[in-house]
């Protein structure tokens, strides 16, 4: 539990690319309303991943400890092709942003 509240907190800490986001929101006049709701959008689904399992533990020690250890291995044995998913995902996105600048 406590490393799952240390990855939350991490996660929530602002990055570089957030506070970017945030000035080029500033700088194009954007009202308020329109700039928070990203934001709060942002924030709610990157704690998501921290306190989902906080909770679930919290309520259901028993069926979180299942069911994480059955992810995790399933996630052992079929580490190449969650690794695959996951770079295929990232490539399609940076095509879409490749081809969206030009």
């Amino acid at each position: 539990m406590w490393v799952a509240l240390a990855v939350g907190l991490v996660l929530g800490a602002p990055r570089p690319f957030q506070l970017a986001a945030v000035g080029i929101m500033v700088r194009h006049g954007y009202s308020l309303p329109v700039q928070l709701l990203p934001i709060v959008v942002f924030s709610l689904v990157t704690y998501l991943v921290a306190e989902v399992p906080i909770v679930s533990y919290a309520i259901w020690p028993e069926a979180t400890a299942g069911k994480v250890a059955r992810f995790s291995e399933w996630l052992d044995a079929h580490k190449i092709q969650a690794a695959a998913i996951v770079a295929a995902i990232v490539g399609v996105v940076l095509i879409v942003k490749g081809i969206t600048a030009l």
